[in-house]
């Protein structure tokens, strides 16, 4: 029997590698959300900055995950998969230093004029 897959290199196996962890802290994340929402600890401003750090960490490995979907769907590495794979995981990225930055200046806002 031929079966035909995505050929693995370096970066091929840090995917794989990378998916069971992207898949659990999906899982984390979204069992997280649930109980701050269900206690109602999402109107405290402390569990609510936690609460976009929590968004974008689920983000970020959901976008993993499309990442490798996306890489092992395609057989043939054209540019326009890679040009994907590039702007999926810097908008990945910039929404993460977003979030990051915006804790910051809630947390300086609380600690100068509070």
């Amino acid at each position: 029997m031929n079966y035909s897959c995505a050929p693995i290199d370096g970066n091929s196996e840090m995917l794989v590698a990378s998916l069971p962890i992207s898949f659990v802290c999906v899982l984390l994340c979204l069992a997280t959300v649930i109980f701050v929402f269900k206690q109602k600890l999402h109107k405290i401003l402390f569990y609510r900055l936690a609460m976009y750090q929590i968004l974008s960490a689920m983000e970020f490995s959901i976008v993993w995950i499309v990442v490798a979907a996306i890489r092992f769907a395609t057989y043939k590495y054209s540019l326009n998969s890679i040009a994907a794979i590039d702007a999926l995981l810097l908008g990945s990225s910039f929404m993460k230093l977003m979030f990051t930055f915006w804790i910051s200046i809630h947390l300086f806002a609380l600690a100068v004029f509070h």
